[in-house]
């Protein structure tokens, strides 16, 4: 609907009217909704089809997380790598290398911190919890290191492809390292839905800001003035395909699948982002002209 020109002014107006067309689509969409699940014909294969629409939002979500997780950390390294000589590129190799290990090391000292304020995290703070933190940690930043390597080929010594390597690795581990602490922490408990509500608070803010950097560089559907509207109405739908996917035990029976299929998705789609950053570096410099499956097999 964009394409047409009175619909596109009205949806970038600055006047609060640029709320009025999907406020009416929204309450037409929900009247549609409700009056289908009402029809005896056919309300139960409605309800059937919105369900399997909230497991899409909910997966899509996740990746959609990562993804917009990547901005903040990709500006701070690109910074950092307009850079030049040997120490550089030695650096950067080795916080490419070390990150994983990092930040096992600090969630290490969070669970600490948790096991000596909480005696029932404190039972489940054993060596089996202990192994399986550091064998999912180094197990995740050895496969994307590998993968990352024979990708770069010799690229990878370059020394403004090392640094932007690097610290982006730097910050986007600790992204992937909260979801993994989350996920091991969740695994003989509830839920973890404090922890799960204040980093969705986060992730509205970073939200806002990937969307504005987007919007900023190529004003397309999301611009300055609908930004802040997109990203509360994306984390809305986020927040309420999960609560209902937990509350609706037809579909999904056991409400810690919810959280722990949550944190599964964004660790595997956190790391494939860790690679597209990495090869949208590459091509971006002029480095690589390859498909990315094909670096990715080092062809």
């Amino acid at each position: 609907m964009t394409r047409l020109e009175a619909v596109r002014d009205l949806s970038r107006s600055e006047h609060p009217t640029s709320l009025a067309l999907p406020l009416v689509m929204g309450a037409l969409c929900a009247g549609a909704i409700f009056w289908g699940l009402r029809n005896p014909e056919w309300g139960d294969s409605l309800r059937s089809m919105l369900g399997m629409g909230l497991v899409v939002i909910f997966i899509a979500w996740q990746f959609a997380q990562a993804w917009w997780m990547r901005v903040p950390f990709r500006e701070f390294a690109l910074v950092r790598s307009e850079v030049d000589g040997a120490d550089a590129s030695q650096q950067g190799q080795l916080l490419n290398a070390l990150s994983p290990a990092l930040w096992m090391a600090v969630g290490f000292v969070v669970f600490i911190v948790l096991a000596r304020y909480s005696d029932s995290f404190n039972n489940q703070f054993d060596t089996f919890f202990k192994f399986s933190w550091v064998a999912l940690m180094l197990g995740l930043g050895t496969t994307v290191f590998l993968l990352l390597r024979r990708m770069q080929g010799d690229a990878a010594t370059d020394a403004r492809v090392a640094a932007f390597s690097g610290w982006f690795a730097l910050g986007y581990w600790g992204f992937l390292a909260y979801h993994a602490g989350v996920l091991l922490y969740s695994l003989s408990r509830d839920p973890s839905f404090v922890f799960d509500l204040v980093f969705m608070f986060i992730t509205i803010l970073v939200a806002i800001y990937s969307l504005s950097v987007q919007a900023l560089k190529a004003e397309g559907i999301i611009n300055r003035q609908n930004v802040i509207f997109y990203a509360t109405a994306f984390t809305i739908a986020y927040g309420a395909s999960s609560f209902f996917l937990t509350a609706d035990e037809g579909l999904i029976s056991d409400p810690k699948t919810v959280g722990r299929v949550a944190h599964i998705i964004v660790l595997a789609s956190g790391m494939l982002v860790l690679l597209l950053a990495n090869y949208n570096f590459l091509t971006g410099r002029g480095l690589m002209k390859k498909g990315f499956f094909e670096a990715l097999r080092g062809q």
